[in-house]
């Protein structure tokens, strides 16, 4: 690894819009494909918080198809 190369991480957190939300992720979905309405894949799921009495936040990292 060339530790003078510098590098920039990024997630994305999808968060439920209300307690009363079903969940978005289970345990064992990590590594799944994450679309938009019109089918377009936008991201990877990679992990979740777990779903509480107020929040079910999940980390997922953002995919890009280059040009």
């Amino acid at each position: 690894m060339n530790m003078d190369a510098c590098y920039t991480l990024i997630e994305w957190v999808i968060v439920n819009y209300n307690s009363k939300s079903d969940i978005f992720s289970e345990p064992g979905d990590s590594g799944a494909i994450i679309a938009d309405v019109c089918g377009h894949v936008s991201g990877l799921l990679t992990s979740g918080a777990g779903k509480t009495k107020s929040s079910n936040m999940m980390y997922t990292t953002p995919f890009s198809q280059g040009a």
